[in-house]
């Protein structure tokens, strides 16, 4: 009986020493990692500040992007418009609508006086 309490005891012992060898290898490492993460501190918090500026840069890159679309668009839109009002008085001026055409020639020279007398 006292064997077997022994053997159980010995076996607990072998346990509990391979545990404790592990724990320490685990300690070491964790000890080896803190280490390299604090040598690497400064060259990360560069490169995370240096990220956030690029990716500041990169929004207000794709903003102004946006907003140049829009001026073209916008732009492009008032050349449609234009060329549409070029062509309706095209058409009224080519024939019986003469009258017409003499009282639109009247609203653009109206619309280009107030125009050019705002700038």
């Amino acid at each position: 009986m006292y064997i077997l309490i022994s053997i159980v005891f010995i076996a607990e012992l072998i346990i509990a020493i391979a545990t404790i060898a592990l724990l320490s290898k685990i300690n070491k490492l964790a000890i080896d990692l803190n280490q390299q993460v604090l040598a690497a501190k400064d060259y990360l918090i560069t490169g995370l500040a240096s990220l956030k500026l690029s990716s500041d840069g990169m929004k207000k890159g794709v903003c102004k992007f946006f907003d140049f679309m829009e001026t073209k668009k916008r732009h492009y839109l008032s050349k449609v418009v234009q060329n549409i009002i070029l062509y309706i008085f095209m058409f009224f001026c080519k024939g019986k609508y003469k009258r017409a055409a003499i009282i639109f020639q009247l609203i653009v020279a109206i619309r280009d006086y107030i125009r050019d007398s705002k700038i």
